[in-house]
């Protein structure tokens, strides 16, 4: 069987920092199906989207902060300048992650735009463990509040 690998537009992820050491999460589901049935699984992921022909990296992040959150960001950094190669079984794509900041820092709870509310959600940093986050985002984060390991 030829298994052949898709390459797909450049992802870029966004790490929307708040206060009270927290970061904008949206839940994600996704429908599997076996012989059993649909199976919904879910889990919190950091805002994304694909860079545009023609767009830079800096541009897709500022553009996708404000499109998935409706926040406007003044500080948008990258994390480190190399991507990171994500792939599946049938595509692969290159994933930039930015940090978003206010002008004072932070996002405070009260910039949110309250229409997308069901899906967002501020989640303190201390408390990710609660949550079903996959891996590789969780390293992203304690790169953003951390810093890289001593």
């Amino acid at each position: 069987m030829d298994m052949r690998v898709s390459v797909i537009s450049p992802v870029v992820r966004c790490i929307i920092m708040g206060e009270n050491n927290s970061v904008l999460l949206f839940r994600e589901s996704v429908t599997l199906k076996d012989e059993r049935g649909p199976i919904n699984l879910s889990h919190w992921e950091l805002p994304k989207g694909k860079i545009n022909r023609g767009e830079d990296r800096l541009s897709a992040a500022q553009r996708i902060v404000y499109s998935k959150s409706g926040l406007l960001a003044e500080t948008v950094e990258e994390l480190f300048p190399k991507p990171t190669r994500f792939q599946r079984v049938v595509f692969q794509a290159d994933h930039h992650y930015f940090v978003a900041r206010s002008t004072q820092g932070i996002f405070s709870r009260a910039e949110y735009v309250s229409g997308k509310e069901g899906r967002f959600q501020w989640i303190e940093y201390d408390h990710l463990s609660c949550y079903a986050i996959r891996r590789e985002t969780v390293s992203m984060l304690q790169l953003a509040f951390e810093g890289p390991p001593k």
